[in-house]
């Protein structure tokens, strides 16, 4: 039987994650995996694409505060891969420190989930670990 470990919450202002891609193209390379980058696609970004981008970035951030790990232990954004479905809850992959972290805290998986609105995208991410 599966039970709660963590609960992550992260919100942002779209406009912020717009300014970041417009400013410097090449964050994304360091945000997101290739599997990602390819579900993004290539620029131009229209307000769809800017939606995804901030969607998935909060999916990450969701994804480090409900594994109670942050940036600190050594973690890389590369360590969380989304899926490209983000309509529904889904399983997040997870890889590299971040996978040896969960392993030791004895979590077995983590769901995550994201919705937008006009200005703000939101993402809940919850961990769960066996009794």
């Amino acid at each position: 039987m599966q039970c709660i470990s963590g609960i992550g919450t992260d919100l942002i202002e779209m406009s912020r994650v717009c300014k970041m891609v417009e400013n410097s193209p090449q964050v994304l390379e360091r945000l997101f995996t290739k599997n990602e980058l390819f579900f993004i696609g290539h620029p131009p970004y229209n307000r769809a694409k800017y939606i995804l981008i901030s969607r998935m970035f909060t999916i990450k951030e969701a994804v480090l505060k409900a594994c109670g790990t942050g940036w600190q232990e050594g973690v890389s954004w590369h360590d969380i891969e989304i899926g490209d479905n983000l309509q529904f809850w889904q399983e997040i992959k997870v890889s590299g420190k971040l996978e040896s972290i969960s392993r030791d805290k004895g979590i077995a998986k983590i769901n995550a989930v994201s919705n937008f609105s006009r200005y703000y995208t939101v993402a809940q991410a919850i961990s769960m670990k066996y009794r």
